[in-house]
């Protein structure tokens, strides 16, 4: 039955293709037998119908040979568009050496024109960096969307070209004439359509490379109106938090909103928008890029000018300009309010000053009222232990250098106060101390316990050191038993394969 089944089956297929053939040589001969109107002579249509329709008509559509035209300019200027874009994002994340970048140039010059040397288009070879190639490519894609345009101004879709065209120009170039002109094209397609979200994140994002913040927070919400609107017409129960609504977009407009608010110095309502777009979002790394956003809002209880001003100082700082940044500092502690806040810019100018400005004992004094300050507040917070470690190493360090001058005194002092906390070097501390106390024996031996207390954190000599010290002050307070003790310990580590 089956095998019969086949050539009845080949047979309809035959039929069916016989007969789709006659059906389109029958419409072609229909169609071919339709008058072609002329002098605006449409037979069967009264006169002021064609008028009317005409007017409107030339607003609307174009001829078939102009839609063709204008669909060739606009397939060359999206290629164009492509070439450049890749060149551009591949440069920037560095997917690939320039020199491979630059021959995707060539290859698409020479596509532009065979013959280079006489194309006007065409630039020397010696350009190689990828900035300047994807430029070039793009204007020629500019100029090639703008001549679509002019044959169809009905098509939308060059006119979105052209928007991406400028917004990659601006970012490229920096000339902010660029997002001008694409909010130029912007305001053009929502003449004719104010229901897509996307113009009107295009227009925001616009906005925030101009730095119009006012614009671009206003833009970011009309976006996030529209999205919800029209997820309710997707919906049947009218419900916009439903799955109908892009929840990505969403907690991007969002996030626009709380950024352009904080760039308007509203700190709560910026911390409202980011908080609601970190609870929405789905994905992990942008729920913590928007929790770091807060933290910087919030640094100094919301004072948003200050938390600029201690960008703007780190930038110098890290630029190794030391007294701009220090007075950076200087400046922005006159705007704070909260006393973590101080307690951090305090210890950047005491950072500054002992490391880099040979200010040793002002920034000494500095971190010494940091310390007292944490130690009153009893606030526990993630910089505290750092503030202690440095005000330690600085106190020691500046014992040091007295001891290293012959002034005992303050050495004792200062490396006395650095003993007095728990961080890295105590056991060193302690061993300065037992070496300035050598003249008091009982000093000394006691000094030199508490150091072996911290043994890992000394070096093998610095414990011989001590062996060695404990043998002396024990044999000076005829404690000859204990002396020979730590003297038989002194020479088992002197024998050691370590030392």
């Amino acid at each position: 039955m089956g095998i019969k089944f086949y050539p009845f089956l080949i047979i309809c297929l035959f039929l069916s293709v016989i007969s789709c053939s006659l059906n389109k040589s029958l419409r072609k001969d229909q169609l071919s037998k339709l008058p072609s109107p002329k002098d605006d002579y449409y037979p069967g249509v009264d006169s002021t119908v064609v008028k009317n329709a005409n007017e409107i008509a030339d607003r609307m559509f174009v001829d078939y040979d102009r839609r063709n035209q204008s669909s060739a300019y606009h397939n060359s200027a999206k290629t164009s568009f492509q070439i450049a874009d890749s060149i551009w994002n591949c440069h920037k994340h560095k997917t690939y050496p320039d020199s491979i970048l630059l021959k995707l140039f060539l290859s698409w010059q020479r596509g532009r024109d065979n013959d280079s040397k006489q194309n006007d288009n065409s630039i020397p070879g010696r350009m190689i960096r990828p900035n300047e190639s994807s430029l070039h490519i793009l204007h020629q894609a500019e100029k090639d969307a703008n001549q679509a345009k002019l044959i169809n101004p009905f098509d939308l879709d060059i006119r979105s070209l052209l928007i991406n065209i400028y917004s990659r120009m601006g970012e490229i170039s920096g000339n902010l004439n660029f997002y001008t002109k694409a909010i130029e094209e912007l305001k053009n397609l929502l003449q004719v359509d104010k229901s897509n979200p996307y113009i009107y994140e295009r227009l925001a994002e616009c906005y925030f490379a101009l730095q119009d913040w006012e614009n671009c927070y206003q833009c970011f919400d009309k976006a996030e109106q529209v999205l919800l609107i029209v997820a309710k017409f997707k919906n049947s129960k009218n419900n916009p938090s439903s799955a109908s609504v892009d929840t990505a977009r969403w907690v991007y407009y969002l996030q626009g909103k709380g950024e352009a608010q904080a760039k308007l110095y509203d700190s709560a309502l910026a911390i409202t928008y980011l908080t609601r777009a970190k609870q929405m979002t789905h994905s992990a790394s942008n729920a913590q890029q928007l929790q770091n956003y807060l933290n910087w809002i919030e640094w100094d209880g919301g004072n948003l000018k200050a938390s600029e001003l201690r960008d703007e100082a780190q930038h110098v700082e890290q630029a190794g300009e030391y007294k701009k940044a220090h007075s950076k500092y200087l400046q922005l502690l006159g705007i704070l309010t909260t006393q973590q806040a101080k307690n951090e810019i305090d210890w950047k100018v005491a950072s500054i000053d002992f490391n880099h400005l040979s200010e040793k004992l002002e920034a000494i004094e500095r971190m010494f009222q940091v310390i007292q300050s944490i130690q009153k507040s009893g606030n526990s917070h993630e910089l505290n232990d750092v503030y202690l470690q440095d005000y330690a190493a600085m106190c020691y360090s500046i014992g040091v250098d007295y001891y290293n001058k012959h002034n005992y005194r303050f050495a004792y002092i200062y490396i006395n106060q650095a003993a007095q906390f728990e961080w890295e070097h105590r056991g060193d501390c302690y061993l300065q101390l037992a070496m300035l106390s050598e003249v008091n024996p009982h000093e000394s031996i006691q000094f030199c316990q508490k150091a072996l207390a911290y043994s890992k954190q000394l070096s093998d000599e610095s414990q011989n050191k001590i062996q060695k010290m404990l043998t002396v002050s024990f044999i000076r307070l005829g404690e000859f038993d204990l002396a020979q003790n730590y003297y038989q310990k002194f020479l088992n580590s002197k024998s050691s394969p370590n030392n």
